[in-house]
């Protein structure tokens, strides 16, 4: 995973609720078909965030930048 794919995935979690609820729901799933192939290795560090904490952020993004 390089540094830009971390970034790209974590600035949609924190803009994209929609992206960050189905991640909740399956990480594999959601990031694979939104173009995260990160390895099994990556995955596993990825489980180990608690993406609820990323609701924090995204309420505090204004509407204009957050994903319709």
């Amino acid at each position: 995973m390089s540094q830009e794919d971390v970034e790209r995935f974590l600035g949609r979690l924190v803009t994209d609720s929609d992206f960050l609820k189905k991640c909740m729901e399956s990480l594999e799933e959601t990031c694979v078909a939104n173009g995260f192939l990160f390895s099994e290795t990556e995955f596993g560090a990825l489980r180990k965030i608690d993406l609820r904490k990323f609701f924090i952020p995204a309420s505090g993004i204004g509407d204009r930048i957050r994903r319709a």
